[in-house]
């Protein structure tokens, strides 16, 4: 099955983006406010919401929960909005992808695997490139391991429909696209070549070595309908 999205590219930009995470079960607090200068790896939103610990017998009780939320993007906080996100304006390398799907994420980059390195433990928390195809096994050993996003030439159709449970046609046709995410499992995919086996182009590549350990910012949002396509933004100091 062919599948045909978008066209991946890279270019620097003076962008502006939405710093939320996608959670509507969470009460946001805003960490900055308009006119503030952030660096990447600055706390912008604390979240408050709703989790569960399992007692005896399989009961569940719900507890307070928070999280805090870096920018992902450096630049200037432009002003908050209504459901609570902070938008950001800065410099960035824009590298966009084929597929993807999955929620705004920030991240370390993280080359995958390392060189001189045999170790099977995936690192958490990580935005991993891998310059081949990825596989079922490896987004199934990235979710357990807490990988918040992968960015990877490509997948098989096959594997990336079993890991998601849902048909890929349907899902980057469906109309609501951040209801679309909440039934994906927790992590961000960004795909420069699509569905396949593809390698990564060298020059995205390069790009993506050259950024190595920066923390960047990842949307795997994918919409046919609405022209949207995965987005990764690595801020420029």
């Amino acid at each position: 099955m062919t599948y045909q999205t978008g066209t991946s590219g890279i270019e620097q930009a003076l962008v502006q983006r939405e710093r939320w995470p996608g959670r509507y079960d969470a009460k946001y607090t805003p960490l900055v406010y308009p006119g503030q200068n952030v660096s990447s790896d600055q706390p912008v939103l604390r979240l408050e919401y709703a989790s569960s610990i399992e007692h005896t017998h399989g009961s569940h009780r719900p507890v307070p929960a928070t999280e805090v939320v870096i920018a992902g993007l450096a630049g200037r906080v432009m002003k908050m909005t209504p459901r609570g996100g902070v938008v950001i304006e800065g410099r960035a390398t824009v590298v966009r992808g084929g597929i993807g799907v999955g929620n705004q994420v920030a991240g370390v980059l993280t080359l995958w695997p390392p060189r001189g390195n045999t170790l099977s433990s995936l690192p958490s928390n990580a935005l991993l490139v891998v310059p081949g195809p990825i596989s079922f096994a490896f987004l199934h050993q990235a979710v357990t391991s807490g990988v918040s996003g992968v960015i990877a030439s490509s997948i098989a159709t096959c594997d990336l429909e079993g890991f998601l449970h849902t048909d890929i046609i349907q899902l980057l046709d469906f109309d609501d696209i951040e209801m679309a995410q909440m039934h994906l499992p927790p992590i961000t995919l960004f795909l420069t070549e699509g569905l396949g086996t593809s390698a990564m182009p060298p020059q995205a590549l390069d790009l993506l070595s050259h950024y190595q350990d920066t923390i960047a910012l990842l949307s795997g949002v994918t919409s046919t309908c609405r022209a949207i396509f995965p987005e990764l933004l690595i801020p420029l100091t």
